[in-house]
């Protein structure tokens, strides 16, 4: 905690106050359609609906991010969060409510991008593994708190009152988003459209080059498609057919994310320690450059650094050549010894 910049704890505070809003109707939201009159078949489309609306959204979300600023991005998307969630709970039929959905995708789209680039840059060298699961682990707090909460107010004094106290909440995180965000430099670049589709032919490209980062989409596609199969039909099977109270299945949320934070810490720097056997080898072959030594008349200090002493001349005069201080040239051979004895 101590080698994490101020800033980012700044930032992942106004995540979690937002996410805290979040995570309190976002888990029994299936129920809340179905209280405005959707059927079951209708909650799988407002879910479908919502996940075609994050893809066509995300990359755009972060090819602005890279062109506004992560803050900036940030808090734009959070103005958009703030008409999402007012529409869901003014929203009198789940109709409307497929509105806030669309703006929920243009807020996530520009938030979720910005908020990882933005732990990748503040993050101290050689510990960006430990920082992402530290972040991601206290990030996971509000999925810890605000499932009880939100089952609670909805068992005891209903949907639209618990829509209310999460709106009012994410407000205060919106506020505390612009806030960090007006200080920070904001330039807009050049937004070409030109250079989107560039980006996103390379993208697409590493994507379906069968590398590593194409095992990593096709095993994370297929965890996410499962979750969307099971998720959107889990809190009716917990509290409909299962008969438990709302306030259950928010606490069974509560300890799946609370395991989740208690591994991600340690899962982080061990990710930062366990190299492949590649960088390994790499490292063995490395030489390390030797350590220059310390100067006593340090530069900084306000001191002329010492000379290096020059290089020692070796001379050896030709037969009949003047010295260069001048003196006449020794005589070689006899005349040179009778010269010397004469003096």
């Amino acid at each position: 905690m101590r080698n994490v910049p101020r800033s980012l704890l700044w930032v992942t505070l106004g995540m979690i106050v937002a996410n805290l809003a979040g995570e309190m109707y976002y888990p029994i939201l299936p129920l809340y359609l179905e209280s405005l009159g959707a059927t079951v078949q209708e909650v799988g489309v407002f879910f479908t609906l919502q996940v075609v609306l994050a893809i066509c959204f995300r990359i755009l979300g972060g090819w602005i991010s890279d062109h506004m600023g992560r803050l900036p991005t940030i808090a734009l998307g959070s103005i958009f969060g703030m008409g999402a969630i007012t529409g869901y709970t003014l929203a009198p039929t789940w109709e409307w409510a497929a509105l806030g959905a669309l703006m929920a995708a243009v807020g996530s789209s520009l938030v979720g991008p910005s908020f990882q680039a933005f732990i990748a840059e503040q993050a101290p060298e050689g510990r960006m593994s430990s920082t992402f699961g530290l972040i991601n682990g206290l990030f996971l707090i509000c999925a810890v708190i605000g499932p009880p909460v939100g089952g609670y107010m909805a068992d005891h004094v209903g949907f639209k009152t618990m829509m209310w106290v999460a709106t009012a909440i994410f407000y205060s995180a919106t506020a505390m988003r612009v806030w960090m965000a007006w200080g920070s430099r904001f330039e807009v670049k050049d937004l070409q459209p030109s250079q989107l589709a560039r980006d996103m032919r390379v993208t697409l490209g590493l994507l379906v080059g069968g590398g590593v980062l194409t095992w990593l989409f096709l095993i994370d596609g297929l965890s996410d498609a499962g979750n969307q199969v099971a998720f959107p039909f889990l809190p009716k099977y917990i509290t409909q057919i299962r008969d438990m109270p709302k306030t259950t299945y928010g606490i069974l949320m509560a300890l799946t994310s609370l395991v989740s934070a208690l591994a991600m810490w340690p899962c982080g720097r061990l990710a930062g320690r366990w190299r492949s056997p590649h960088h390994r080898a790499c490292r063995r072959r490395r030489t390390p450059a030797p350590r220059p030594r310390p100067c006593r008349r340090d530069p900084c200090s306000g001191c002329r650094p010492r000379r290096p002493p020059p290089p020692p001349v070796h001379w050896r005069p030709a037969p009949g050549a003047a010295p260069p201080d001048g003196r006449p040239a020794p005589r070689h051979g006899s005349a040179g010894r009778r010269a010397a004895a004469s003096r």
